[in-house]
């Protein structure tokens, strides 16, 4: 589409931009990724419902974490590019009559949040570096762990995790890849 087109000019030109979206809600069916997410260069997560929220949200006593069933997948596009929890109980106004959500547009939050962690530390442990999006992107998908019983379509790289990005991004920082990404 014309939104992905320019979203992937936008981020081609602009190598400290960092666009993190919902993967959309369409899914199990392969190719369900949403529009714009279906752009190369941005960073689409798909939606998990841990056991810890099944049970503390909805009663349902899950043995395993699960990727929602209508989690956008991928197929005709490589997204999403991980997948992250997905569903919240809110603590502001209730203008929607309910006050829990589920949804992809819940997970994307997480994923910004743990890239914001990690640009943080990074921040502080190497002052004065920048590190590009795409890098950032990489690490975080290099570093996600796959979940037992889901394909690559469904799940992207697997679920995020924080710590294992950080110290891979330590690496990278080490080995000098920054220079390859800017």
């Amino acid at each position: 589409s014309e939104m992905e087109k320019f979203l992937d000019t936008l981020m081609k030109n602009n190598p400290y931009l960092y666009i993190c979206l919902a993967n959309g809600n369409e899914g199990p069916g392969i190719s369900t990724t949403g529009l714009p997410s279906c752009a190369e260069y941005v960073f689409s997560t798909g939606a998990v419902l841990t056991s810890e929220i099944a049970r503390d949200l909805y009663g349902a006593p899950l043995t395993r974490d699960i990727i929602f069933p209508f989690s956008g997948r991928g197929g005709e596009v490589n997204k999403p590019d991980v997948v992250s929890p997905g569903a919240c109980v809110s603590t502001v106004p209730n203008f929607s009559k309910n006050d829990m959500f589920q949804g992809t547009s819940m997970a994307s939050p997480y994923s910004t949040g743990v890239m914001s962690l990690l640009l943080s530390a990074f921040t502080k442990e190497y002052p004065g570096l920048k590190i590009p999006s795409q890098l950032l992107f990489k690490i975080v998908r290099e570093s996600a762990v796959k979940m037992d019983g889901y394909t690559y379509i469904d799940q992207g790289s697997g679920y995020i995790n924080v710590v294992k990005a950080w110290d891979l991004l330590k690496k990278y920082i080490t080995a000098e890849e920054i220079k390859n990404y800017e």
